[in-house]
Parts: structure tokens; C-alpha cells; sequence
């Protein structure tokens, strides 16, 4: 069996050998700027000595000893003695190309996405353990939901992001307050029986006849004269 070789795979989009050269696109200093984008080189498309020189290099032991290919392109030179990486580059071979669309094939027999893999990579320098990484690329996406969280929360170190984090100003509105009118008060009408009806009007009418005797009373006072007497009163001659 072969051993397995490293930085080699395949366009999937139209199903070109390719060499990753970059694993994702990074500006002078290192830093990734595209994340989702990779550089490779299509040997098949190479000059037959380049292309003798590109894959001799891809499998010497500096590169497969490596986690990126430029490293070991930019320390070599081909047959007409240009740097490796310098000569695939001024010539127009090395292409942008979605991680997505890339697949490592380390064996005929396997295959492995370049955006799992730049994953896995970017939660190893983060400090994540093999079983933690596991859990964080299971793909759950034909299961059940899970019953429990992939990894403990206090294991996880605060550089690491989920993909597609929303921009800072977004997290920022999103956690604003939601404030919401309130809902305008509805009493429903209730309906009362025909007993209950009477005993409210009962209690009304006691209610009324107590505050007539307060006033009957209030009204005597200002003028005891206004008190109604016994009988009728007599007629005047």
C-alpha cells in the first residue's frame, strides 16, 4: 500500500489533480485575509520539467514534514534554478479556488475536504484536544438533536469562533433590548344570569338608599325645620 502523500487533491468542480499550495490565502505577513479561499497549482498543466521539479518537491521529506507547501516550494528551486514558489506564481499557475470545491487525496482510496481540514487545523492552535475536535466536526446533520453539549463550555479557549461569526456591529444590535408596545387591555364582556343580575341591583339599591338617609339626615341638621312631622299637615284658614 502507498503511503499516503500530503498537500495533493482534486477540484471537485471539475475534477482536476491539483497540489494546495496556500491551504487559504494570506497576506504578506501570514495573516489569513481569505479564509474560504485557497491557492493551488494543476501539475497536469505545468511545463513537463516543472512539473517533474513541483511534484518532486511535494513529496520530498521538508514538505510532507510540513503543514503548508509554500514553505517547502519557497525553500527549492526548479530545474532552471528560479524559486519554486517565485516561478509558479510569476507564470500565472497558482489559482484561486473556493476551499470548499478542494478535496485532499492523501491515498486513492480516501478523501478529505480542504475546509475540514483548515477547521481542524485553526482548533488545534487553539488549544482544543483530539476528543473536543471530534465532537466539534461530527456532522449531526441526519441525527437527532443532541441531549447534551459537544464539549464543556469551559474548555473551550475565547479565540475560537464558530464559522459565519456575524460581524461585531450585528452581535451588537442583536443583544439591544427588544422593547414591545404593550398589548392593549381586552375585558371580555361576562355573561351574568338573571339571579345574579337581581342581586346586584339589590346591592345598588342598598347602596343608593344608605347615601339618601346620609343626606336626609345632613339636610335636617342645616335645617331642623325641613324634618317631616307625624300626619298630615293641617290646612292653613
Amino acid at each position: 500500500m502507498a503511503a499516503p502523500v500530503k498537500h495533493v487533491g482534486k477540484n471537485t468542480a471539475n475534477g482536476a489533480k491539483c497540489v494546495i499550495v496556500f491551504r487559504q490565502v494570506t497576506d504578506a505577513k501570514g495573516n489569513v485575509v481569505e479564509g474560504d479561499q485557497a491557492l493551488v497549482a494543476y501539475p497536469d498543466a505545468l511545463p513537463l520539467t516543472e512539473h517533474q521539479d513541483i511534484m518532486r518537491i511535494v513529496e520530498s521529506e521538508p514538505a510532507q514534514n510540513s503543514a503548508n507547501l509554500y514553505e517547502a516550494l519557497n525553500r527549492d528551486t526548479v530545474t532552471n534554478g528560479a524559486n519554486a514558489l517565485q516561478w509558479l506564481h510569476s507564470n500565472g499557475y497558482l489559482k484561486k479556488v473556493a476551499t470548499t470545491d478542494i478535496v485532499l487525496t492523501p491515498t486513492a482510496a480516501h478523501s478529505v475536504p480542504l475546509a475540514n481540514v483548515n477547521r481542524i487545523v485553526e482548533l488545534q492552535s487553539s488549544g482544543l484536544n483530539e476528543q473536543q475536535i471530534k465532537n466539534m466536526m461530527q456532522d449531526d446533520t441526519n441525527q437527532p438533536p443532541r441531549g447534551h453539549s459537544m464539549i464543556n463550555a469551559n474548555d473551550v479557549p475565547s479565540s475560537v469562533g464558530e464559522p459565519a461569526m456575524p460581524a461585531p456591529e450585528v452581535l451588537a444590535e442583536a443583544a439591544q433590548p427588544v422593547v414591545e408596545a404593550p398589548a392593549e387591555t381586552v375585558v371580555a364582556p361576562v355573561a351574568l344570569d338573571p339571579t345574579a343580575q337581581a342581586e346586584a341591583m339589590l346591592e345598588q339599591a342598598k347602596e343608593m338608599i344608605r347615601q339618601a338617609e346620609e343626606l336626609k339626615a345632613a339636610a335636617i341638621d342645616l335645617d331642623p325645620s325641613v324634618k317631616p312631622g307625624r300626619g298630615r299637615p293641617k290646612a292653613k284658614a
